[in-house]
C-alpha cells in the first residue's frame, strides 16, 4: 500500500536514505544533460542510468556518496575546449578548495569550470570566485549552482518554451535580418535559472521557440543583460 511504499522510500541504506542517495543521482543526471545541451561531449557512461548502479559506485559504504568521484571532464564537440564540473559535499565550501578546483582545471588546460555544492560558499569564496575570470594567470570561468537547484531539469517542464543559445554569428544574422539593433530585443538577466544552465553570458542571444493554439509556433528572441 502507499504507506509501505513511502515507508521503503524513506528508510536508510546503511545511514542514507534513499530518498538523499535518489536527489543526488537526479543531479548529476541534469548536470550530465546541463553539458550535453552546451554543447559538450559527456560519456555514455559516466553517469548511471539506474540509482542501484549509482550507489554502487558513489555510495559504496552506504554512510556518505563519494562526491569527488562524480567529476566529470568532457570537450566541446566545435571548439575542443575542456569543462570540468567537480561535486562537492562541505556545509561550506572554503575558498582554497575552490583554488583546487581552478588549479586542476588549469593543470588540464581548462578555461570552464561548474561547481555543484551541497554546501553554501562563504562570502570572501564568493568573491574569489568572481576573480577567476579576471586572472592574470589563465582565466577560468566558474559557474556555482547548489544541488537544490540542480535535481530537476528546469528546461524539460511544460510551462518552459525551448531556448536555443545563438552563436555570435548567428545572432547577428538575426539582428540584420530584422534590421534590428541588440538594445532593442526584449531582456532576460544572465542570473535566469534557464541562462545560468546555458551558461550564456551578457550580450549573447536566445531564440525562444513557443507554443501556440492559433499559430502552432512562433518565435522570439531575447538578449542576455
Amino acid at each position: 500500500n502507499s504507506f509501505c511504499t513511502l515507508l521503503r522510500s524513506t528508510m536508510a541504506l546503511d545511514g542514507l536514505s534513499v530518498d538523499q542517495i535518489s536527489r543526488v543521482h537526479h543531479v548529476m543526471i541534469t548536470v550530465g544533460e546541463m553539458a550535453a545541451d552546451r554543447g559538450y561531449l559527456v560519456a555514455e557512461e559516466w553517469c548511471p542510468k539506474r540509482l542501484d548502479e549509482f550507489r554502487t559506485r558513489f555510495v559504496p559504504t552506504g554512510a556518505a556518496i563519494e562526491r569527488e568521484k562524480m567529476m566529470l571532464y568532457c570537450r566541446h564537440e566545435k571548439s575542443n575546449e575542456g569543462l570540468f564540473v567537480f561535486f562537492n559535499g562541505d556545509a561550506s565550501v572554503n575558498t582554497q578548495k575552490v583554488k583546487d578546483y581552478a588549479q586542476h582545471a588549469r593543470n588540464e588546460g581548462a578555461k570552464t569550470v561548474i561547481l555543484v555544492t551541497e554546501g553554501k560558499l562563504n562570502p570572501p569564496t564568493k568573491k574569489y570566485v568572481e576573480t577567476l575570470a579576471r586572472s592574470d594567470v589563465q582565466p577560468i570561468t566558474m559557474q556555482v549552482f547548489h544541488e537544490d537547484d540542480l535535481v530537476v531539469n528546469i528546461t524539460k517542464h511544460e510551462l518552459v518554451p525551448q531556448h536555443i543559445p545563438l552563436s555570435d554569428a548567428e545572432a547577428k544574422e538575426v539582428l540584420e535580418a530584422f534590421a534590428l539593433k541588440m538594445s532593442m530585443l526584449p531582456r532576460i538577466l544572465q542570473r535566469d535559472p534557464i541562462a545560468q544552465y546555458f551558461g550564456m553570458r551578457k550580450g549573447q542571444m536566445f531564440r525562444i521557440m513557443r507554443k501556440s493554439e492559433t499559430a502552432g509556433e512562433y518565435t522570439t528572441y531575447r538578449q542576455v543583460v
